[in-house]
């Protein structure tokens, strides 16, 4: 009865799709001039990555 459409997807986010989305927020904090950004993973793949996965992929360094 419900959106069940999660159950066809990963649990976790490709590595490249991850980059992806680095790299549009880096693109437009560059474009906009904005100095500092914060952000805070809440739930979903960040927090289903072991630490090692997590680090060792550089979604940290952006």
């Amino acid at each position: 009865m419900g959106d069940d459409s999660y159950k066809d997807r990963d649990p976790i986010m490709k590595p490249g799709k991850f980059s992806a989305v680095a790299d549009y927020i880096k693109r437009g904090v560059e474009d906009l001039g904005i100095r500092n950004v914060n952000i805070v993973f809440h739930g979903g793949e960040p927090t289903l990555m072991r630490d090692l996965d997590f680090r060792g992929t550089g979604f940290c360094s952006v």
